[in-house]
């Protein structure tokens, strides 16, 4: 039986229970009229086809009261939720962002640092939550040098990881690591590499207080496709490990992330000249050993760009699928095997976007943000959305300027809030979604 509670503009109120054979049965007390006096049937539950108590004319009211109320429900409670929509408040900086998902970190006093670029010079700048830049260095690190990731230490030491171009060759590139302290001023600054083009996309500080730095070799791997490259360092910069992964194909890594057992997880693409790009995942133990890799449609365009680890071993990576000239969101989960568990996508048509960061709420839901490009304008507009446990999209927001932006990494915040940061109107923005939806 379903309960039903009807109140009729004369403030009439009636408690009933509709039975699966449409019968209607009183199941609570009926207040009737403006001034609440109780009906003659008392205070008691009754059980009572109301045909036997109430008068041909009272029914037909009651019927119609009853359905009016089923009809108009879904309306009403419509208006109750209706949310108000807000537009985004922009805090912009000087310069480009770093591409990869965590060119933005949370500090350790819970602010945010950012690393980029701005003309020739690195670039890496500390920022509060509101939107108030707190510091900012700027500083030539050599020929041509990228930022692309950054990461705190817990002494506090910052380290920005990216490649340096020597004597503007373009096929001579190493790999490069800056170390700061936390006020953004030099320590130092190193280099790592071979006769060829290597490149470092991540780094991450590891459990056991040393670094891990996410590279693609053309050096040390199987040829010029390039290899991933993962080199193991301490705080000083000093070689614990290098390990490369070589095979005839090109693996470009996006995101790297050390998972629960005390290995890591390496999420990015693979091709080779005669295939399209698969997503590709790489685990290995914590001295660098390959335990597993999976690509995941080879052959269909399909590109990783950054993966959470669940609390169950699960994994779920967002990235991009291209199909018919056109990209959607990928959303992949997985097991802690690399098994595809489900994989969905989600966009909207005739345009192509794709997911850079993926974080996890605290009610088992996950925020993603990313880019949509329209191929009528030629520019890119900031994507955030919310999807559930099982995949299912609850909200989607795109925004941005009048020309190209993109969202790159996305920041959980102590309230739940979403912390958007990447490239907008030419310079780098921060700005919140909440977990509903709506720009703070």
């Amino acid at each position: 039986m379903r309960n039903i509670k009807c109140q009729h503009t004369t403030n009439a109120i009636f408690h009933c229970r509709i039975r699966s054979d449409n019968l209607l049965f009183i199941s609570q007390n009926i207040r009737c009229g403006s001034t609440g006096k109780q009906p003659a049937i008392g205070t008691e539950n009754i059980a009572q086809p109301l045909q036997t108590i109430l008068t041909e004319t009272t029914m037909r009211k009651l019927l119609t009261l009853i359905i009016t109320v089923v009809v108009f429900s879904s309306c009403e409670k419509d208006d109750e939720t209706k949310s108000i929509e807000t537009t985004p408040t922009y805090f912009t900086f000087n310069g480009n962002i770093g591409t990869n998902d965590n060119s933005t970190i949370t500090s350790n006093d819970n602010n945010l640092i950012i690393c980029g670029n701005s003309g020739a010079s690195i670039s890496v700048l500390k920022i509060s939550k509101s939107g108030d830049e707190i510091w900012r260095s700027d500083f030539n690190a050599g020929n041509m040098s990228e930022a692309n990731s950054i990461v705190q230490t817990t002494n506090n030491d910052i380290f920005i990881c990216g490649e340096t171009y020597r004597n503007y060759s373009a096929t001579r590139i190493d790999i490069l690591l800056i170390k700061t302290n936390s006020s953004g001023d030099t320590i130092w600054t190193k280099t790592f590499g071979g006769n060829e083009a290597d490149y470092g996309k991540n780094i991450i500080s590891t459990s056991d207080g040393n670094l891990l730095i996410a590279g693609k070799t053309e050096s040390f791997g199987a040829g010029s496709f390039g290899d991933i490259y993962l080199l193991k360092l301490d705080l000083n910069g000093d070689t614990i490990w290098t390990k490369s992964y070589s095979d005839l194909d090109q693996e470009v890594p996006f995101s790297l992330i050390e998972t629960t057992d005390g290995g890591y997880l390496v999420t990015g693409t693979n091709e080779d000249n005669s295939n399209p790009r698969g997503l590709y995942l790489l685990k290995v133990n914590s001295t660098g050993k390959k335990v597993w890799d999976k690509t995941i449609g080879a052959g269909q365009w399909k590109c990783g760009f950054s993966t959470i680890e669940l609390s169950d071993g699960n994994l779920l990576t967002c990235g991009q699928y291209t199909s018919n000239g056109y990209s959607q969101v990928l959303v992949l989960k997985t097991d802690n095997q690399g098994n595809t568990i489900w994989e969905k996508e989600y966009g909207e048509n005739n345009l192509s976007e794709k997911g850079n960061s993926i974080k996890e709420n605290t009610d088992g839901t996950f925020t993603i943000t990313g880019s949509s490009y329209d191929f009528n304008t030629m520019q890119d507009d900031i994507i955030v959305l919310k999807i559930d446990q099982d995949g299912k999209q609850n909200w989607y927001k795109k925004f941005g300027s009048n020309h190209s932006d993109w969202g790159i990494n996305l920041i959980k915040d102590v309230n739940e809030d979403n912390i958007i940061t990447g490239d907008y109107d030419g310079s780098i923005f921060m700005t919140k979604v909440g977990n509903d939806g709506k720009f703070k």
